[in-house]
Order: C-alpha cells, then sequence, then structure tokens
C-alpha cells in the first residue's frame, strides 16, 4: 500500500469515523452561551465543532473554533483581555456571547463542506489549494456528521502506511519548499494572554515561544491552546509566562519527552509529520544552523507537500 493509493482509495468517512466513538460527534446548538460550547469542545479535546439550528441537527449554520472563541472574546471585551481580572468576569463575558456569533469571528474557515464518501485526496487537494483548516463531513443525506482537519487526514495515512517509508515522505523541506508563512514570535518570559491577544488582533495562527535573550526557538503556542484553560478550569493560565505554561501543557499531556518543535531544510517530510503528530500544536518551525526559527510549517503545509510528491 503506498501513500498514493490511500490518497485515492480511503475515504473521508475512514477518518471521520473514529469521531463516532464513544460519546458521538461535538457539536452546538443556536443560541448556546459561548462558555459552555467551548467547555465541551475542550472536555472531549477536539478544536472544532459544527453549530446547528436545533438540537435535531436539521440545519448546520456553518462551525465554530478556539480561534474563533478568542476573536469573539476580544471583540466583546474591545481587545482588552487585559480588562478581564477574574475567572468570574471571564465567565461572565463568555456567557454574554452565542456561540453562533462567533463562527467564523476569527476570519480563518467558512464553512466548507465534503462528502463522506468522497476520496482523501479530494480532501488533501482542498487543504493544499484553498488553504483551509478544517472541512464539514456530510453523508449521504446531507446531513453533517463530522469535522475532518489536515491533522487528522495526515495521521490516518501514516498510520494506514505501517511503519513502510514511501518514497514521498523522503522528500525534505527544500526539495518540496515547504512551509513559507512568516514566523512571528514572542520571549518565553511574556503572558499567554498578551501571546493570545496578538494572535487575535494580527490573525496569527500561532507564535513561536523564544529565549528572551538569544531568539532560540524554546516552543509554540497557538489559539487552540486556550482549550487548556476549560480543560483545568484554572483562570491563572492567562497570566502565566509562554515557558510556564508550555511546560505545564506539556506536564498535563503525560509526555515522556519534552518535544523539540523545531526542523531544518534537510529534514524530511516524515520527519515533520512525527512531530507534527507529537506536539500536537499543528505546527512546527523550520529553523537556521543558530536554531532561530525562519518559517512554519503546518499541516496544510503538509499536505501541499504530499500532492507535490506523489
Amino acid at each position: 500500500m503506498s501513500l498514493a493509493q490511500i490518497l485515492a482509495e480511503d475515504t473521508v468517512d475512514k477518518v471521520v469515523a473514529k469521531q463516532k466513538d464513544g460519546e458521538g460527534l461535538v457539536f452546538a446548538v443556536q443560541g448556546e452561551e459561548l462558555g459552555h460550547v467551548a467547555m465541551r469542545m475542550a472536555k472531549r479535546r477536539v478544536s472544532a465543532a459544527p453549530v446547528f439550528s436545533d438540537p435535531a441537527r436539521a440545519t448546520c449554520l456553518g462551525m465554530v473554533d478556539f480561534a474563533d472563541i478568542v476573536a469573539a472574546l476580544l471583540k466583546k471585551c474591545e481587545h482588552n483581555l487585559h480588562a478581564i481580572r477574574s475567572k468570574d468576569s471571564f465567565w461572565q463575558s463568555l456567557a454574554q456571547i452565542k456561540v453562533e456569533s462567533a463562527m467564523n469571528a476569527s476570519g480563518k474557515d467558512s464553512a466548507v463542506y465534503i462528502a463522506s464518501s468522497a476520496p482523501l485526496m479530494d480532501a488533501t487537494k482542498l487543504f493544499a489549494e484553498v488553504g483551509i483548516r478544517r472541512l464539514l463531513v456530510v453523508d449521504g443525506n446531507n446531513r453533517v456528521v463530522g469535522v475532518l482537519s489536515p491533522s487528522a487526514l495526515t495521521s490516518h495515512a501514516i498510520a494506514r502506511l505501517r511503519g513502510i517509508l514511501d518514497p514521498a515522505l523522503a522528500h525534505t523541506v527544500e526539495d518540496l519548499n515547504m512551509g513559507n508563512a512568516p514566523v512571528f514570535s514572542v520571549t518565553k518570559s511574556r503572558p499567554f494572554l498578551e501571546a493570545l491577544v496578538l494572535m487575535g488582533d494580527k490573525g496569527y495562527s500561532c507564535v513561536a515561544v523564544v529565549d528572551d535573550a538569544t531568539g532560540v526557538l524554546a516552543g509554540s503556542v497557538s489559539m487552540s491552546d486556550i482549550k487548556l484553560l476549560f480543560v483545568t478550569e484554572d483562570f491563572s493560565i492567562l497570566t502565566m509566562s509562554c515557558w510556564d505554561f508550555i511546560i505545564m501543557s506539556r506536564s498535563l499531556q503525560d509526555t515522556e519527552q519534552f518535544p523539540f518543535f523545531g526542523v531544518g531544510l534537510d529534514s524530511k517530510i516524515l520527519s515533520c509529520v512525527s512531530k507534527l503528530l507529537a506536539t500536537q500544536v499543528h505546527h512546527v518551525y523550520v529553523v537556521d544552523k543558530a536554531q532561530r526559527p525562519k518559517r512554519i510549517i503546518g499541516f496544510s503545509d503538509v499536505c501541499r507537500a504530499l500532492l507535490k510528491a506523489v
């Protein structure tokens, strides 16, 4: 089985079916308080959820993710999250926002649909060529049954290879010109809240966390990392330094080794994918010889690379 065969023959449903295990699809209903939706998403460890007009899920209005939640909260607070000085005021602010008003608040993803019977190659092309972060998956009755991300697609494809090194995965970052987006960074000592505000104001999906003195890459934070606040229900997370936040986040994930978020121009696609899946932050950075970040590689970049390589 080759990577090209997997993308051509496996259907979207093979990936989304895994999301149906346990408690089923995580979704929101028009009129719900944004805080309740964010809590449900965080507890189930999903980054995006479809929004329906009613509990019967007859009509899908779109989707909401943690970038939208941060953007909606920023708008509510007139771009001054520092005004939220306590756990109570944080939840009160979220309670005043209805989930439907947060849909696409970040301007990152409009609702794009794909059939559950479509080959993964079709989804790969949408992620690569359109640059969207997620697809809403519909069944034969045109009902939304799941959300597909490029990370889930990539993880499925790698697992299906069962350890076989497909030649497509041996191409390097430089071969395929992966990761052209500019890098934005914050220092390790900067509060996590300030990093969130920066991302919300500038429209960044993530920022590199670098050493204050040397600029050497130390880690990464992204919009979706705010889910940790809802998992722990610990408001003090927002006031932590970015570095302390990263350390706490990794300890809660019970990882045996602290991940390294950098790759070189000579790194193979497989190495990039392995780091992306291991770090669970959806971005790694291309670093120079001094370990300073120069480019960003996300799962959409991986999808572009796969299309070139297979």
